[in-house]
């Protein structure tokens, strides 16, 4: 049967973190090739040095206008002002550009003031990832309260689309999809032993362990009591390291400056505030295992058959594949976690692992889906 074309459409990417920035580049290649125009508004701290000036990541995407929203004063301005600021620029810069569909990601304070900005100037939102759950993070209610402002949903697994249900939106706006990182892993561009270096810092063939942490925004201990805890584990670590930057979470500046200090004290850590996704993604290919609480770790590592540490409750009620070990904030914890995949039987295990989240076609998905709701 021929599939028929879908009608040319002017889409909106909102993006305010490096976080979602190369989630999305898979929906950016797949909907160019299929003749829609893309605009990405592109804020928050994607203008921020201390975060990786993420913004180059989009403006290196042929076919696709590039809308700086970024705050000119981003390396000192906390959460709060972001958040607030991104609701002004956004408001701003959706004003006068008009597109048939905006889409948004996940569970940001960013992304959800922006999200408000384009429903308050009438704009149509699609919302991606919606309806999932991470009980240690505030972002449980900023994610919740953007699928309430959207029109069209488009979730990772089909207990988020029942979830979505729940919240009263009509199952004729759901669409299970899968994750779009796993596209970006699919199609990933394997760097070579040079340009890994430059990222990283580290020498080829060297092993290491990756650390991504995040404070846990909704915790009964204090930023500096969990990064605290996980330097005390690290500490009792030998080998190479490498230290993925924070993102702008309310704690995060403790939790930096203490990751930067420790290190710095050990000649064989690298600290790196920003690494683009296919480096990203061969570090987790490369990697011993992943320590920390991000959710590329629960979402994408399966799909590298990586390892995964992870600390405390920030992604807890989230679906994982059996790859990711969970462990409290507990020093004797952690480290017994990693000398279980350092030992090899957590390796070998991971040659059946399967991702829960898909296999790699969500950008097709999502593009069928919004097809079918523009027509």
């Amino acid at each position: 049967m021929t599939r028929i074309m879908p009608t040319p459409l002017h889409l909106g990417i909102i993006s305010t973190t490096r976080a979602d920035a190369g989630i999305y580049r898979p929906l950016i290649v797949e909907a160019l090739r299929c003749d829609h125009a893309v605009t990405c508004f592109v804020g928050g701290t994607h203008g921020s040095e201390r975060f990786g000036r993420t913004i180059e990541m989009f403006r290196e995407l042929q076919g696709t206008e590039v809308v700086d929203l970024t705050l000119a004063d981003a390396d000192h301005a906390s959460s709060f002002e972001i958040a607030g600021a991104t609701l002004v620029r956004y408001a701003e810069g959706l004003r006068d550009r008009s597109v048939d569909l905006l889409f948004v990601l996940g569970d940001r304070s960013e992304m959800l003031t922006a999200t408000m900005a384009a429903v308050m100037l009438n704009r149509r939102v699609a919302h991606l990832h919606g309806g999932d759950e991470t009980r240690g993070a505030y972002d449980d209610k900023f994610r919740n309260a953007i699928s309430q402002l959207a029109e069209y949903h488009l979730s990772a697994l089909p207990a988020h689309a029942q979830r979505l249900a729940g919240m009263g939106i009509p199952a004729d706006r759901i669409r299970c999809v899968g994750a779009l990182a796993l596209d970006a892993i699919a199609n990933r561009r394997v760097p070579s032993n040079e340009k890994f270096e430059a990222a990283t810092g580290l020498p080829r063939d060297e092993a290491f362990y990756t650390v991504l942490f995040h404070p846990e925004t909704r915790s009964e201990l204090t930023a500096t009591e969990q990064v605290e805890t996980v330097i005390a584990a690290l500490k009792t670590l030998k080998g190479s390291m490498l230290i993925l930057g924070v993102n702008c979470d309310v704690g995060s500046d403790v939790v930096a400056r203490a990751l930067a200090t420790f290190a710095k004290d050990r000649p064989a850590t690298r600290l790196v505030p920003s690494v683009e996704p296919d480096i990203f993604y061969e570090c987790l290919n490369r990697t011993r295992c992943l320590i920390g609480n991000s959710s590329s770790g629960i979402i994408e590592a399966a799909s590298l058959q990586c390892p995964v540490v992870n600390i405390g409750l920030r992604q807890a009620g989230r679906v994982h594949a059996e790859n990711v070990i969970d462990v409290p904030f507990d020093a004797e914890a952690i480290l017994h976690a990693i000398k279980r995949v350092d030992d090899g039987t957590v390796r070998e295990q991971m040659k059946s692992v399967i991702n829960p989240y898909g296999t790699g076609r969500a950008a097709t998905d999502i593009l069928d889906a919004v097809d079918g709701w523009m027509r």
